[in-house]
């Protein structure tokens, strides 16, 4: 699973509230748990793609 977060008041990407990354660290994690870098995103020279085709975004 992928995601970002966004600050409302900017309209950017930006990094977790530092509380709430806390939070997160502290959940369980799976055994073949890592963290994304960017070369893992780029690893397939692909781009995300639609799940649904058809979604019209306003």
């Amino acid at each position: 699973m992928m995601g970002s977060w966004i600050d409302l008041n900017t309209r950017k990407l930006t990094g977790l509230p530092e509380e709430l990354l806390a939070k997160f660290n502290t959940f369980e994690k799976s055994s073949d748990f890592f963290v994304l870098t960017k070369e893992h995103t780029r690893k397939f020279g692909a781009r995300p793609q639609d799940l649904e085709d058809g979604i019209e975004m306003k």
